[in-house]
């Protein structure tokens, strides 16, 4: 299999499942947009909803690399790695929007076993790279930081981004929020 293909693939049928949706969505329309056989589509996924999971999880993916990415730059603290966490998260709508969707639907309770599956495993690698950015930091202080503080990020900023009201108490005065934000982060590495 051509792995670029799949990619390609994958980018289109995302942009397709994001404006049109699962159900509005035909595989003949992401053939079209590739201009490709829909037989070629078949080598790759075995039916639309494959392609649609395999979206999500691609999706999924790209979104764990950039916060790999974030956490990995070199030269760059703490503080600025999880504030910049914060707004990556912040950003995830406009950045993300199929898997925004999944996630909404996830709180509403009308999404399918494996996009659960899929959630949760993005859930749990998330909180590893925070715990992985965070071990250093703490090291040996004390074992119950190491293993809820970053579950604690994790559900606050997935919090922030589901929460209206929060987002516009956040939007209405933002610096002043990212000044507490930042003492907290300051308290908590010090």
């Amino acid at each position: 299999m051509n792995k670029e293909k799949q990619i390609s693939i994958l980018k289109t049928a995302i942009k397709r499942f994001t404006k049109h949706g699962l159900n509005k969505t035909t595989l003949d329309e992401v053939a079209r947009d590739m201009r490709l056989g829909k037989a070629t589509l078949y080598h790759y996924f075995e039916s639309k909803e494959a392609l649609f999971l395999a979206s999500v999880e691609y999706e999924c993916s790209i979104f764990l690399e950039e916060i790999k990415l974030l956490f990995d730059a070199e030269g760059k603290d703490l503080s600025y790695k999880l504030l910049n966490y914060y707004k990556l998260k912040r950003d995830f709508f406009s950045r993300h929007k199929l898997l925004y969707d999944i996630l909404l639907l996830f709180f509403t309770e009308t999404i399918s076993d494996n996009e659960k599956q899929i959630i949760n495993n993005l859930l749990t690698e998330e909180t590893k790279l925070v715990k992985e950015l965070l071990k250093d930091i703490f090291n040996t202080k004390n074992e119950n930081i190491i293993f809820e503080l970053p579950i604690y990020f994790v559900k606050n900023t997935w919090g922030e981004i589901f929460s209206p009201k929060l987002n516009e108490l956040i939007a209405s005065n933002e610096d002043a929020y990212f000044d507490i934000l930042q003492r907290e982060i300051a308290i908590i590495t010090s």
